[in-house]
């Protein structure tokens, strides 16, 4: 269903609502049958703040309460009598000097929607006779005025609540398991966990590292106002055994069972779980088998001797500048980067790596020597190097990239790089040529030269340079400090000579702004290549400085405003309770028929949300006039369901001449009887015989009117009135003085002036006000009443 007809319908639901609470005071014969409806007048005035016929008829309904509740009170047996007339009041509380509060949100983007929070309802007080029946006691007058205070206190409680925007730093509390991490934001080090430190607003990536356990990484995006409470769990660094061996095809058992095959003469096997662990390598006439002791965040270590057959096996154990290197044969001599470091033992030979990355090490001598590439990195690994006494060597081609195609002679290997590099076992001894290529990367590198020699491994290392795949970002010439968000992303800061740079933006579009307190951010659509800079300077990066946000509560609440800048010579009809205005001095006057006018000086600063309460006295003024409802209209209105119906008649006229003042009615029409023309709802004014009057005809697009002057008719043109051409029922406003007939219509929750018609000397006062039904058509009224002036 359109919200809008929902909306609508529960409008309906309530007036209904209020006319069965009429009817059920009318009805009551005791004081505890009145006592639900007080509350539940209460609740639907408070609910339906704004809504001028709503709270008018709870208004109205509560004081026949209060009226009658005094009388049963005092007459407790009595008939309750006749209902009371429905006049429109509209009391005001005592004036108060005008009140301008500030608040300035200290923070750069704009503030959200001023929106006021509606309070639910309070629940109703327990029974307690004593509160409820004194508000009886205090007669008509008085509990109406009590309640319209109450519900302008609350307003005011509810318009003065402090508008203030989540700003400055957030704080973030962060623990891990087990303690001691090292906390780095922004690959900055902040803290050892678990610590709390404080960030500006925005997206940051969190990264907690320690000894012995993986890296973990988090993204958090934080938001003024919203602490950030982050546990980051922490997992054992993975245990891995990496082997390279002569065969080239073979079997790796874990504890006697299958847990990898030799391909090429390599296998894996990672994530080995702590514990004490049995490794078995076949391929052919060789093997070797060891046992391996694992220790969370240690360097995995041997246990017992290295069992081998028709092969030497060097196992080198390594986390980080812990290695330590073990041989199936000992001693021999063992070298790095051609130092010597030592004799192997059966309990293996302690290295200290100078660095992270491949070394090359040299077991023994002469025609017994093996040299070896191992790769020292902070991760706990046992290298196994299985060496047979083939004619045959390693080639291993370290690119730093993954998925590298290597060519040997000119031939492209079947594999390509994994981990960064590509080992090629069993080579015949000799020279090679070798290339490297990969897609997304500039020209091959030159070609190099390397000699393949038994039982040894050749490194050759490339350096690959990628061809440019992102884009960057130069901005120059914009305010030091200026935010700049990539969409919507926060990248960084322009820098105090007011250039800001951004690398590895993905080629595309791509929308860039920039932020800045107190202005109106601004945003660029732009194309960015790969290998290309995207410039943004000068001119294009001035930035309008935000509006101020002012909001108005008004005593009335129908008081008219004007407004005037300090540079402006004219004022200016401000026709909402708030508005959006450049920063600026302005001068504020408010205005309401009865009330002494009330006028304030405002100074507003760019992006500053402020408050301005105008409270206007009333004007000292004789009595108000007797307002006159349907019960002044005897005799002429059948009352069905929630309508008084009128059946035909021709004009069906008001009894009262003069008819200077308002008329103020809710009607509709029923039924229409016309056979070749619709008829819809009229009425007349200053009508003084059958041709002398004006006529107006309200259909779902316009306002008809029409002058009949001594039998003859003047169309004059349409108004149109735009409502929802499915509307039907119209609460309309006609104010009738000298030379003058002003009809007002409601629209949502205000009104607005639909047609004004001047004209001096003519005297429609002097007519009657009524309606003009034909033939069996009926019309239905609702909440008449008129104002004499």
């Amino acid at each position: 269903m359109d919200p809008e007809k929902r909306a609508g319908d529960a409008r309906a639901g309530v007036l209904d609502e209020l006319q069965r609470i009429n009817d059920q005071i009318d009805r009551a014969v005791e004081l505890a049958g009145l006592k639900p409806l007080f509350y539940r007048l209460e609740t639907i005035a408070q609910e339906y703040q704004g809504d001028a016929e709503i709270e008018a008829m709870a208004v109205l309904a509560r004081q026949r309460l209060i009226a009658k509740g005094s009388r049963m009170r005092d007459q407790p047996l009595a008939d309750p009598g006749a209902a009371e007339p429905s006049a429109i009041p509209t009391p005001f509380p005592t004036a108060a000097p005008p009140i301008v509060s500030d608040v300035i949100p200290p923070v750069a983007p704009p503030a959200q929607d001023d929106k006021p929070v509606r309070q639910p309802p309070s629940p109703p007080p327990p029974a307690a006779p004593f509160v409820w029946k004194r508000a009886l006691i205090t007669g008509s007058a008085i509990g109406v005025v009590l309640f319209l205070i109450g519900l302008f206190a609350l307003s005011r409680l509810r318009d003065r609540a402090p508008e203030q925007g989540a700003t400055g730093p957030v704080r973030v509390s962060v623990t891990s398991v087990p303690e001691g991490a090292a906390i780095r934001v922004d690959g900055e080090l902040r803290c050892v966990a678990d610590c709390s430190f404080d960030l500006l607003p925005g997206t940051h990536e969190i990264e907690a590292r320690l000894e012995g356990y993986e890296t973990l990484k988090r993204i958090i995006d934080a938001r003024a106002g919203e602490p950030v409470s982050l546990s980051l769990p922490l997992s054992l660094e993975a245990q891995s055994v990496r082997i390279a061996a002569d065969m080239l095809s073979g079997e790796v058992l874990l504890d006697g069972n299958p847990a990898a095959r030799l391909q090429e003469g390599q296998a894996l096997l990672e994530n080995v779980q702590p514990g004490s662990h049995t490794i078995r390598i076949a391929g052919g006439s060789a093997s070797a088998e060891f046992t391996l002791d694992v220790n969370p965040g240690q360097a995995p270590l041997l246990s017992g001797p290295i069992r081998t057959r028709n092969v030497l096996a060097v196992l080198v154990s390594n986390k980080g500048n812990q290695a330590r290197l073990y041989t199936s044969s000992n001693p021999w001599k063992v070298y790095m980067g051609g130092q010597q470091v030592g004799e192997t033992a059966p309990a293996g030979i302690g290295l200290t790596p100078p660095s992270p990355g491949d070394h090359e090490l040299t077991i023994g001598e002469g025609s017994q020597q093996r040299k070896l590439i191992v790769n020292f990195g902070s991760a706990p690994v046992l290298a196994v190097f299985l060496k047979t006494d083939v004619n045959a060597g390693t080639l291993v081609v370290a690119t730093g990239e993954d998925d590298v195609q290597v060519f040997l002679n000119g031939k492209l290997q079947r594999r390509a790089t994994a981990r960064g590099q590509l080992r090629i076992p069993g080579l015949p001894v000799r020279e090679y040529a070798v290339r490297v290529e990969k897609e997304g990367y500039q020209a091959s590198p030159a070609e190099q030269r390397a000699i393949v020699r038994k039982g040894e491994e050749t490194r050759l290392e490339f350096r690959l340079q990628p061809l440019p795949r992102v884009a960057s970002l130069r901005i120059s010439g914009a305010a030091p400090g200026t935010q700049v968000f990539l969409e919507r992303e926060h990248i960084g800061s322009v820098q105090s000579d007011g250039t800001f740079a951004h690398e590895g933006i993905a080629p595309g579009k791509h929308t860039v702004e920039i932020r800045r307190q107190s202005y109106i951010p601004r945003q660029f659509l732009r194309e960015f290549h790969a290998g290309e800079i995207v410039e943004l300077r000068g001119s294009e990066l001035t930035m309008a400085k935000q509006p101020a946000t002012l909001r108005l509560v008004l005593v009335p609440p129908d008081a008219m405003v004007t407004i005037r800048g300090a540079k402006e010579t004219q004022a200016r009809t401000l026709s909402q309770p708030s508005a959006e205005l450049p920063e600026g001095s302005y001068f504020i006057t408010a205005t309401a028929p009865g009330h002494n006018p009330q006028s304030v000086t405002v100074q507003l600063s760019a992006g500053q949300r402020k408050t301005v309460e105008l409270r206007l006295r009333k004007q000292e003024a004789p009595p108000a006039p007797k307002v006159l409802t349907l019960a002044d209209w005897p005799g002429v209105w059948e009352k069905r369901e929630q309508w008084f119906v009128r059946k035909g008649g021709g004009f069906v006229l008001f009894p009262v001449t003069p008819a200077a003042g308002t008329f103020l009615f809710t009607a509709t029409m029923l039924k229409s009887t016309a056979i070749f023309r619709e008829r819809h709802l009229e009425w007349v004014v200053g009508f003084k015989d059958p041709k002398n009057y004006l006529v107006f005809e309200i259909d779902d697009k316009n306002l008809s009117r029409k002058e009949v002057r001594n039998g003859r008719g003047r169309d004059w043109p349409k108004v149109p009135h735009g409502l929802n051409p499915d509307q039907k029922v119209y609460t309309i406003s006609v104010e009738v003085a000298p030379g003058q007939v002003t009809h007002r219509i409601r629209k949502g929750d205000g009104w607005a002036v639909l047609d004004k018609i001047e004209e001096q000397g003519r005297d429609f006062d002097r007519g009657s006000f009524g309606f003009r039904i034909e033939g069996n058509d009926e019309v239905g009224l609702r909440n008449f009443s008129f104002l004499p002036k």
